[in-house]
């Protein structure tokens, strides 16, 4: 063994071929080896800077250094992104201008509302109605004491209706709201009925038998509707009080109005008010013993016209009539049929503005009229 066999070795598996070679070679065999080395090691470090070169000319980049366009890439494609847009508001539907109310000679009479309320069946009464007051005769006219509610007569609250069941009776009750009539041989009774609508009590067309008696009719004065009707259609309306309405009572063919108390037309707008309104297209009407007053400077306590058609048969007698502008017409002048069969009798009048009555383009019969205060005849 040589002097350097018992000098402590590192272990064979970490040292370097190379240098676990040295021990055994001679000083040239170690020059050699070193030669070698240094030449390895030059030929890396080429090899490395020539890759790295080429690697620049392709306009790759270490991981290491950050693209120096790549904020400005990634800007550009955010400032690019589409964003939904904003929700597009709901169009509002224009509002219709409201429609003036057409004046009786020229506009169609308009049709009845479609009625949206569900039909009740009919109330009952718990106790017995106190008897209404007797009917006034020609000595008592029909006044705020003798129409409308009885005196006494406790009321159920209700909203708006719609009476569809034929032969119904519906009594007693305080009505918040309209009510319309869609079946025949109804019966609205001992009732109050407060509405600022167009129709307070409507009686659709083609009923027939329907009875309004001893109802109060509040359409709301200038608060309620213009153009607006305290009961129209065709019915037998007796006792009834009516007011704060344009026209109080608006008939149709078949009508009996006995006994009523129309007063106090109240509307909003360019309003023409009428006590009681017959446009044309209307039969058989009576009016009897009613008191009707309009307390306006214009138009009727009672107009009778063909504006919309024909007059036939229609008979007023023993009434209390007054104010407007005339307080009676009979006014043929619109030429939509003739005016025939129409009869003023036994009847009391107060003055209008201008006159009595108006009779045009007609042969209504006109007799035993007389002023109220004075009982001097009023001629036609």
């Amino acid at each position: 063994m040589t002097p350097n066999s018992h000098r402590a070795q590192p272990p064979y598996s970490q040292t370097p071929y190379s240098l676990r070679m040295l021990p055994r070679m001679t000083a040239k065999g170690a020059l050699r080896v070193l030669v070698v080395l240094v030449l390895s090691l030059v030929g890396a470090q080429a090899v490395s800077a020539s890759t790295n070169g080429a690697a620049q000319k392709r306009g790759s980049h270490p991981a290491s250094v950050a693209h120096p366009d790549l904020h400005k890439a990634t800007h550009h494609k955010r400032s690019h992104r589409r964003t939904p847009p904003p929700p597009k508001k709901p169009t509002k539907p224009p509002t219709k201008a409201p429609t003036k109310t057409p004046t009786k000679t020229s506009a169609p009479k308009p049709a009845p509302p479609t009625s949206t309320s569900v039909s009740p069946a009919p109330p009952t009464t718990t106790s017995p109605a106190p008897a209404p007051p007797p009917p006034a005769g020609n000595g008592a006219l029909p006044d705020a004491s003798n129409t409308g509610v009885p005196a006494g007569t406790v009321l159920k609250p209700s909203g708006s209706l719609n009476i569809t069941t034929a032969g119904a009776v519906v009594d007693g009750l305080d009505i918040s709201g309209t009510v319309t009539i869609s079946a025949s041989n109804v019966t609205l009774k001992n009732s109050r009925v407060t509405a600022g609508a167009y129709y307070v009590i409507l009686v659709k067309d083609g009923v027939t038998g329907a009875v309004i008696q001893n109802v109060e009719v509040n359409g709301r004065g200038t608060s309620g509707a213009s153009g607006s009707f305290g009961i129209t259609g065709s019915a037998t309306v007796k006792a009834c009080n009516v007011y704060a309405v344009e026209n109080g009572l608006v008939p149709d063919s078949g009508s009996i109005l006995q006994n009523n108390y129309v007063h106090d037309l109240a509307a909003p707008g360019d309003a023409h008010y009428d006590g009681i309104q017959i446009d044309g297209g209307q039969s058989n009407i009576t009016i009897e013993h009613n008191t009707i007053i309009n307390n306006h400077d214009q138009t009727s306590a009672v107009m009778i016209d063909n504006g919309f058609g024909p007059i036939t048969n229609i008979v007023a007698q023993d009434n209390y009539l007054a104010g407007g502008g005339y307080t009676v017409y009979v006014d043929g002048q619109f030429n939509n049929g003739a005016i025939t069969g129409v009869a003023f009798r036994n009847n009391r009048l107060t003055k209008g503005t201008f006159g009595y009555v108006v009779i045009r383009n007609n042969n209504a019969t006109w007799t035993g009229n007389t002023d109220k205060a004075t009982g001097a005849s009023v001629g036609s």
